[in-house]
């Protein structure tokens, strides 16, 4: 019943998505691979892209490239970053020749300004990249810390987007169809 310490908090599902604001910046560990995926922008909000047969796609909204990377914050907490493409594009350049394994620190940051002005990226490598000089692959996977599976993050991205996740209850194809469903409905009413 009594506890020595407050519980740890890794619940995926409660899992944060942390973008950078005008003028922030965010430092976080990474702590495994990201998932990758295509958005669209409509009613006021981003919705993800279905793939076969998108409603957004056949209503030619554009789509997006955002890369959402499992992280550890300053605090310890579990979290979500998401890097837009461009993001993306330097993050994985500094860390060549090994980001097949997103490890390290980074450091998103925004200009101040206006809010849809590019991120920049720093990456700053872990202790153990450093003291082999890059020389060892699986030194410099992230260990000791928990890691959101690929299933828990897209868990989370459903539950930030506010739409029904798959649960495994039913097969993908099914899912992707009721989900377009859903994405058409609420797109629609909006823009009556």
């Amino acid at each position: 019943m009594w506890l020595d310490k407050p519980p740890q908090d890794d619940n995926p599902a409660l899992t944060p998505l942390l973008r950078p604001k005008s003028g922030q910046q965010i430092v976080v560990e990474l702590t495994g691979d990201p998932l990758r995926v295509f958005v669209h922008y409509a009613a006021g909000r981003s919705w993800p892209c279905t793939g076969f047969s998108c409603t957004l796609c056949k209503r030619q909204i554009a789509k997006r490239f955002y890369a959402y990377y499992p992280c550890r914050g300053n605090r310890g907490g579990l979290g979500i970053v998401e890097l837009t493409a461009l993001a993306e594009a330097q993050l994985t350049k500094q860390m060549e020749p090994f980001s097949d394994f997103p490890c390290g620190t980074i450091k998103v940051s925004r200009p101040a300004g206006k809010k849809n002005m590019p991120c920049k990226v720093e990456w700053f490598p872990p202790d153990k990249y450093k003291q082999t000089a890059g020389s060892s692959h699986e030194n410099n996977k992230q260990t000791g810390c928990r890691t959101p599976t690929e299933e828990e993050l897209k868990e989370s991205l459903m539950r930030i987007w506010n739409l029904p996740s798959m649960n495994g209850e039913t097969e993908e194809r099914e899912y992707l169809s009721k989900l377009n469903e859903i994405i058409r409905l609420k797109t629609s009413r909006r823009e009556t």
